[in-house]
């Protein structure tokens, strides 16, 4: 029942106001960050991990396609933390990422390269082993097309659906600390659809995807930005 309501509202109301607001808003979310990076928060030596993620989607196309059901797929990659402050930090993904949706007896595949940039808050101050961080993170994403399926039908994708998708991704989760500087990442997010993905004019579609994720952090070392170099462990 969450899931659907949540959906509906993002869906039912959202599309109308991203086709005016989406690239301003991501014109302000770049300046912003613009502006942080040549402040003294950024002038910090930051420390910067990399890990493997995986986890699941659970995703449907909506908009001018009648109901449609959740897809269960794959969502598969690399992240890297770069953590600015103690409490905050950006997150990069590159993940493999099937989407899609199922009507009837139908599935549609559709796979992409999913590439979100997060900012980050986290909560607690605990390090080091057995610590607990919760964190919330917010950002755009975008998907490029890289092929799929229609079941029972040799339909191209690629000729029906755009090769790049915009979006926005938002959630939350836990860090929690273990030995060596190593952390277990967990979150649970959702990807919001912002741009019409069918090439059809008369066809309105946007992906939807409710994930649930689970990474493992290494470090990597630190950032300087005084000298422009990353000093590894």
């Amino acid at each position: 029942m969450l899931l659907y309501t949540t959906d509906m509202f993002f869906f039912r109301y959202m599309p109308t106001l991203t086709n005016f607001y989406f690239p301003m808003k991501v014109f302000r979310f770049a300046l912003l960050l613009g502006v942080l990076a040549s402040t003294p928060l950024f002038a910090q030596k930051d420390n910067i991990s990399i890990g493997p993620m995986a986890g699941a989607n659970f995703s449907r196309l909506h908009g001018s396609i009648g109901q449609a059901s959740y897809r269960t797929g794959a969502n598969v990659g690399l992240f890297m933390n770069y953590s600015i402050r103690e409490r905050a930090g950006l997150t990069v993904n590159a993940l493999y990422s099937g989407l899609g949706m199922v009507q009837g007896t139908t599935g549609t595949r559709l796979d992409y390269l999913h590439v979100p940039v997060l900012a980050t808050y986290y909560f607690g101050k605990g390090l080091g082993q057995g610590a607990i961080r919760p964190k919330l993170f917010i950002g755009p994403h975008i998907n490029v097309l890289l092929g799929g399926k229609v079941e029972g039908n040799t339909f191209d994708v690629k000729t029906g659906y755009k090769p790049i998708d915009f979006g926005l991704t938002l959630g939350g989760g836990l860090n929690i600390g273990m030995k060596r500087g190593q952390w277990i990442n967990l979150d649970v997010r959702y990807g919001l659809g912002l741009t019409d993905i069918a090439k059809d004019a008369d066809t309105n579609l946007r992906n939807g995807t409710f994930s649930v994720n689970v990474g493992y952090s290494f470090p990597l070392g630190s950032y300087s930005k005084d000298t422009g170099r990353l000093r590894t462990r």
